[in-house]
């Protein structure tokens, strides 16, 4: 019924733990499909060590690395099942999500999407953020407020939207132009036609890593002119997008600073300024010039980036424990305990490699 797509470049030891956590589903009919582009660090062998193991697991290679988003639409090209989703290679589903999201489209059948909240965690575990803490109103989503919600950054994550089939036949597959936008392009231009389903509960992990300090760099801003260009018969569209922009090579901007890339701060600079926000391009373009001549700059950005995630993560439990979510009362001790139970377990010996047996006597009970 489900079908889980997983595009994967040279992740090896991530990928085992993305795969066993979508395979630990309670809602059992699912089919793994693994799209490798090209890698070479085993990848193969693990994969088709697991679908050896449990033959929903499905693998393809391509010859050449066809590029991260064009992958995902080749996948997307190729589901058969009535629902699928997307799953990085380094993201991790928690065991109810499939089960959580057949309800939500049971309950709602002209939702062509659901979307489940998504806890964004650091690599070792860390809460900093959770896109549901933003959610104001829960369930059935008409177009309208679906698109307002989706252009105005309170979209779930990705890891934790499940689509109907159709979709794809209605409007295509995600954009592999679209860049590191890929998810918000396709909101768009879902909501602009469809409503979807919103629901707080939680249902996996979005991993940030340290080298999402580079994110996509100043070419941020070309993909949301882009986008913009794609949107421009909506103006308030269009100005939302641009405010989005702008913030975002500013952070793009700092973040560069704090990796010591002034070069990409300065570049970045040059995009917001080309884009008329002079001041705080100008503003940026003097920390670039300082950072030369203080090397301790760097290291205070990185500090204060690492502090305020920690404070935003507080803030998003703490909202979720007014909205009355469970699992925020302890700081969704439980899942965050699945999540690194999977990574140990990855650590040693992955669960997809043993055999059908061991790994079915390590699966996990439940969460809640």
């Amino acid at each position: 019924m489900f079908t889980t797509i997983i595009p994967t470049y040279e992740r090896k030891n991530l990928l085992s733990r993305a795969i066993r956590s979508a395979l630990d589903q309670t809602h059992r009919d699912v089919r793994v499909a693994v799209y490798d582009n090209a890698s070479s660090d085993g990848t193969e062998a693990l994969v088709r060590a697991a679908a050896e193991a449990d033959p929903r697991v499905a693998y393809y290679r391509h010859p050449q690395n066809i590029g991260g988003a064009a992958n995902i639409a080749f996948g997307m090209e190729r589901v058969t099942t009535p629902f699928f989703s997307i799953l990085c290679d380094d993201d991790v589903l928690l065991p109810r999500f499939y089960e959580i999201a057949l309800r939500e489209f049971e309950r709602f059948p002209a939702a062509m999407f659901v979307g489940a909240s998504t806890l964004e965690i650091t690599g070792d575990g860390e809460l900093v953020f959770a896109p549901a803490a933003s959610w104001d109103r829960v369930g059935l989503l008409d177009s309208g407020e679906a698109l307002r919600r989706m252009v105005g950054g309170k979209h779930p994550t990705m890891t934790n939207v499940a689509f109907r089939r159709e979709l794809i036949d209605d409007v295509g597959t995600v954009d592999p132009q679209a860049g590191t936008l890929l998810d918000l392009d396709y909101y768009i231009r879902v909501c602009t036609k469809h409503p979807c389903a919103i629901t707080r509960e939680v249902a996996g992990f979005f991993v940030r890593h340290p080298s999402a300090w580079s994110d996509s760099g100043p070419a941020a801003g070309a993909e949301f002119d882009r986008l913009i260009a794609k949107s421009a018969g909506t103006a308030w569209v269009v100005a939302t997008l641009a405010a989005q922009r702008d913030r975002r090579l500013v952070q793009l901007a700092l973040r560069s600073l704090g990796r010591d890339d002034r070069p990409g701060a300065f570049a970045a600079a040059l995009a917001l300024g080309s884009h008329g926000d002079r001041a705080r391009a100008a503003g940026i373009i003097a920390l670039t010039a300082i950072a030369r001549f203080a090397p301790a700059l760097p290291w205070a950005i990185r500090q204060a980036y690492t502090l305020r995630l920690r404070m935003l993560g507080r803030q998003c439990v703490a909202r979720l424990r007014r909205m009355g979510e469970r699992g925020a009362a302890d700081g969704f001790r439980e899942e965050l305990a699945y999540f690194k139970m999977l990574s140990a377990s990855d650590a040693g010996a992955s669960a997809t490699q043993r055999g059908p047996a061991t790994r079915e006597a390590t699966r996990s009970p439940p969460l809640r």
